[in-house]
């Protein structure tokens, strides 16, 4: 789980604001609608997905077994 867990992070504190492609109101930024943070956070579990390496998950799997 350390590995998703840092390229989530890591995806995080790269991306931009989270905006809408309509959002002109000022007030906006602040507090975006709830659709937009979901829809943000589940692209970025999926670009953290595609990161790990097969051998990543082994190790993950492995270390979890043997605990």
């Amino acid at each position: 789980m350390a590995p998703f867990k840092k390229y989530l992070r890591d995806l995080w504190i790269a991306e931009d604001m989270v905006s809408t492609p309509d959002g002109d109101d000022e007030e906006y930024w602040k507090s975006p609608a709830s659709r937009v943070k979901r829809t943000t956070m589940i692209k970025r579990a999926i670009l953290a997905w595609e990161r790990i390496t097969p051998d990543q998950a082994r190790a993950s799997f492995l270390k979890a077994i043997t605990q």
